[in-house]
């Protein structure tokens, strides 16, 4: 559901050395909502998205914990109704 969703992070690896790419592609719309759901949800004080967003970007830079962020809205979704 991620890679469809086009939040699912890309790694290439060569020689041991890892090279983090671009996103995949993906359903543009879907991408969107879910980038615009991860800015709003780090401005909620005190919650798990806000408080994984200030990690990240602490370290790896606002875009890409924007889309960490995105990636972790979005495992929940995914899972089967029966695990709940």
């Amino acid at each position: 559901m991620c890679s469809w969703a086009g939040v699912c992070p890309r790694n290439h690896q060569s020689a041991g050395k890892r090279s983090h790419c671009k996103t995949t592609k993906g359903n543009k719309t879907l991408k969107s909502i879910l980038t615009q759901c991860a800015k709003a949800a780090r401005n909620v004080k005190g919650s798990y998205f806000s408080a994984q967003y200030q990690r990240i970007a602490a370290r790896r830079g606002k875009n890409r914990a924007t889309v960490a962020v995105a990636h972790s809205l979005l495992i929940p979704c995914s899972l089967p109704s029966t695990m709940f």
